[in-house]
């Protein structure tokens, strides 16, 4: 795949065993007073290989998923309000992913209070006009609401279902209830993978997690410092647990990338718990994560002395691995070259106004696409040409 380079860029030179090489970044405009989040659950930006770039913006108290076409267009995905008692106005679209033939699929979020309070979901596809709702029933078990988490490059949704509530049931969670379920959409027919998250999908393979708490599975938002996290890789309906942590991304060689914690609570968050005598709420602490690989049987620490970092993808050889790494000085994009750390910022001329924080994934011609600023405002990158 090959990105046109429309609107902004910038043409970097750089000595690579004292030949002159090239480098672009063309940089995508978010809407005005948008932000974007530079360390996500999961790849908060994602790209197919004809070039179409999704995004998850936040404007306020709402989110947007945000998409740019091949030609740089850029387009803001509203909700669509189908029935009496949605929100417009705190509405929001949410878990932006993006399918080979261009179309966007994500979830419509409508908050609503009263007796109860909570959110209503419903799964979409935005191709041209107006967003077709999709049917999730063959996917969806006991969960009600369903979320695209990953696209496989051959059109395969990777979906999850779970209780998205802060307030969860303690009675139901000690019984081993209410873990997300993980699933494959392919057309109009589901395969159920069990429980777990799924981050990533390519070939034969998909890769996430689970949580578990006293043995027993349990919910991605309910006391995540007591809970323990496994990365998982499925081979087609197949599970195994690859150790402690959390699997972000994975090629079509089963090779499989992220870190040894959730990424997404860089201080921590707090949770309900409803029992027979009230509602408590707690406070609960997120670790320092460090980025992980996984290759064969083989567990690979990337940057074991970076106070913090995470692994968000990985290309097809297996020999790019790309995410993000902290320091004293700040927060950095960058790739692992067989295992060796490079900072993004160095392959850019001192002047070029950038700084790129995090960098979800490789395209299959070596470019590199992510989430930094450009002379202060939050913007996407895409990094070309970089060998």
């Amino acid at each position: 795949m090959r990105y046109r380079l429309v609107g902004a860029f910038v043409a970097c030179f750089f000595l690579a065993g004292g030949i002159a090489r090239a480098t672009t970044i063309r940089e995508l405009t978010i809407p005005d007073g948008a932000t974007l989040a530079t360390e996500g659950k999961g790849a908060d930006v994602t790209a197919n290989r004809s070039g179409d770039v999704s995004a998850l913006v936040s404007l306020g108290y709402r989110e947007r998923i945000v998409v740019w076409d091949r030609s740089g267009n850029r387009r803001e995905l509203a909700p669509p309000l189908g029935e009496k008692y949605d929100d417009g106005k705190t509405a929001s679209t949410q878990d932006g992913v993006v399918a080979p033939n261009g179309t966007i699929y994500g979830i419509a979020a409508y908050p609503f209070s009263g007796a109860y309070s909570g959110v209503r979901t419903r799964l979409y596809a935005w191709r041209s006009g107006d967003p077709l709702r999709v049917d999730g029933r063959p996917c969806s078990g006991y969960a009600p609401d369903l979320h695209p988490t990953a696209v496989a490059p051959d059109g395969r949704v990777a979906l999850a279902g779970s209780y998205d509530s802060d307030v969860m049931n303690i009675d139901a969670i000690d019984a081993g209830g209410l873990p997300p379920t993980a699933s494959i959409l392919d057309g109009a027919t589901c395969k159920a993978l069990d429980f777990g998250w799924i981050a990533a999908l390519d070939g034969h393979f998909a890769a996430g997690h689970r949580g578990y708490f006293r043995g027993k599975p349990f919910p991605p938002n309910a006391n995540a410092e007591a809970q323990s996290y496994v990365a998982v890789r499925w081979t087609g309906t197949h599970a195994h647990e690859l150790g402690p942590g959390v699997a972000l991304g994975v090629n079509a060689r089963g090779d499989c990338v992220g870190s040894d914690a959730p990424p997404g609570f860089t201080r921590g968050y707090g949770t309900s718990i409803t029992t027979l005598s009230g509602t408590v709420t707690q406070w609960y602490a997120i670790g320092n994560m460090h980025a992980l690989l996984w290759r064969g049987g083989t567990t690979v620490r990337l940057s074991p002395k970076a106070k913090r970092s995470i692994a968000y993808g990985i290309n097809e050889t297996g020999r790019t691995v790309v995410g993000t790494v902290y320091d004293d000085a700040g927060q950095h994009a960058v790739r692992w070259r067989n295992g060796t750390e490079e900072r993004l910022d160095a392959f850019l001329p001192h002047d070029a106004n950038w700084e790129l924080r995090v960098a979800y994934g490789v395209t299959p011609d070596g470019g590199i696409f992510g989430v930094g600023k450009h002379a202060g405002k939050s913007a996407i990158f895409v990094l070309g040409d970089l060998r």
